[in-house]
Order: C-alpha cells, then sequence, then structure tokens
C-alpha cells in the first residue's frame, strides 16, 4: 500500500503554478477560508468546473483577475493557499468542497471520519455492510480523491497504511487503530496505570499467554507507542501519554453513557 500513497501525492511535487510568475505574490493582510476573496476565488473555480471544463489554475487566474480587478501578487497568493490547503487542484474537475457530493465518497468519508485510523479493509467491510456493491479498486479510487483533495490523510502503522480525518491529530488516529485490538488496548491502560511495569509482569497480570503478549509488546515498541530499557521495564512514550490518556477518558465516557442508556 505504500506505493498507492507515493502515487497519490505525485501531483504535489510538481509545480501547479508553472505558468503563473510567483515572484512577486505577496499579500499584505492575512489570508483565510473566510476572507472574502478566497471564498470568491474558490466559487469562480466551482463556476468554471460546473461549465464542464477542466480547472487549470491558469484558466482561474485569467478569470479571477477580471472578474475580482485585485493585484495580481494578491491573486496569486490566494490561488496559491488554496493549492497548498488542497482546496483546489490543478488539471481537476473537483473542489474539495465538491469532492464529497459524491454518494459514494460521501459515505466512505462518513465512515473513516466515524472511526478514525482505520484500515483500508475495514473501510470495504463497513461499506458492503451499507449495501454498497463497491469492487476493491473502485474503493481505492474515491479513497486517492479524499486524500489528493486533502478531505483526509493516511499515516503508516507498521504494514498497515491507515485512513484519518485531516481535522484529527495522526496520533490520536494511530491510538484509535492501536485501540480496536483488545490486547493492545489492556496493556496499554495497565502500563498507564502502573506508570513503568517489568515485561515479564505483564502476561501475569493479564492473565494472557507470555508469547501472546510479548508479540504484542514488541509492536507497541516498533510502534514507539512504548518504551523499553535494559532492565526490561515499559513506560508510556512521552508523545503518546497525552492522547492515550485523552482516548482512555473518551472510552470511559462512552462505556459509562451506554450503561445509562441500557438502565434506561
Amino acid at each position: 500500500m505504500n506505493n498507492l500513497q507515493d502515487c497519490i501525492f505525485l501531483c504535489l511535487t510538481l509545480d501547479p503554478l508553472k505558468n503563473v510568475d510567483m515572484t512577486q505574490s505577496i499579500i499584505k493582510t492575512p489570508i483565510n477560508l473566510k476572507h472574502p476573496n478566497v471564498r470568491r476565488v474558490i466559487e469562480i473555480a466551482e463556476e468554471i468546473i460546473s461549465e464542464n471544463h477542466l480547472l487549470t489554475l491558469d484558466k482561474l487566474f485569467k478569470r479571477a483577475k477580471r472578474i475580482l480587478k485585485i493585484p495580481s501578487s494578491g491573486l496569486k497568493t490566494i490561488i496559491q493557499f488554496l493549492v497548498n490547503k488542497k482546496i483546489l487542484v490543478d488539471q481537476s474537475r473537483f473542489t474539495s468542497q465538491s469532492v464529497i457530493s459524491n454518494p459514494i465518497r460521501k459515505e466512505v468519508y462518513s465512515i473513516i471520519s466515524h472511526n478514525p485510523g482505520i484500515h483500508i479493509s475495514a473501510v470495504r467491510k463497513l461499506i458492503q455492510e451499507e449495501g454498497l456493491s463497491l469492487g476493491v479498486g473502485q474503493l481505492l479510487w474515491h479513497i486517492d480523491m479524499l486524500l489528493k483533495f486533502g478531505c483526509v490523510k493516511s499515516v503508516n502503522v507498521g504494514n498497515f497504511l491507515i485512513l484519518i480525518p485531516t481535522n484529527i491529530s495522526s496520533e490520536y488516529g494511530i491510538i484509535c487503530f492501536l485501540f480496536r485490538d483488545e490486547l493492545n488496548k489492556s496493556i496499554i491502560e495497565l502500563i498507564c496505570i502502573r506508570t513503568q511495569i517489568k515485561q515479564s509482569e505483564v502476561y501475569k497480570i493479564l492473565n494472557e499467554s507470555r508469547e501472546l503478549v510479548y508479540y504484542h509488546i514488541k509492536k507497541l515498541i516498533e510502534y514507539e507507542i512504548l518504551l523499553i530499557n535494559d532492565a526490561r521495564i515499559i513506560r508510556i512514550n512521552p508523545n503518546f501519554s497525552k492522547t492515550i490518556r485523552l482516548k482512555l477518558k473518551e472510552e470511559k465516557r462512552a462505556k459509562k453513557f451506554i450503561e445509562n442508556e441500557v438502565i434506561k
């Protein structure tokens, strides 16, 4: 799956404004997606696409320049800002807003949003449970589109390529992925409670096979979630500590909510 990710981002290594001189592209006022001129440039891009035309940044620049009457340097900066944010992609018939209008992509995006850190095979399984017939190639194409326009991002965890909404941190997505395995979750939760613990004590406390527990600990160390010293004492990697505790609190709240609903 690493090749898939490389292919997805290949186009981003090219200069999308190759026909536009960016040497003077400086804008004095800060720009963001709420900036009126930024919103208007997006609308103009959508107008070009709605005319069943391929969106090129050169075409967008010329039309926006004619309509908006703003300095070329400011317009170039706005267009580059939108490219960097993956709102616009050169040589495309979509914007980041219209790409999710497709019903299948909308469903795929919804699944990833509700299951951060999900693997592609799990996305396909949930799609099938929704009654949608979608081949592997079709699913990968829709995911490529979501990645290309920055709706979701991909992160490698060992041999797995997981998908995470762009508004969620990669660290949180990784923890969500690992917590789907109950033994991973139990090991991490135990070490959070103990702060640090000898590797040889973990399987005894969890009452699980030593070989199985050691395998999971080894993987969690490889993923840099856990750290181990020469004395075989394990602790949580400080870089993930805050995110793990946040995830554990969320799970406790969710469990309490379910219990309350059952009582009702």
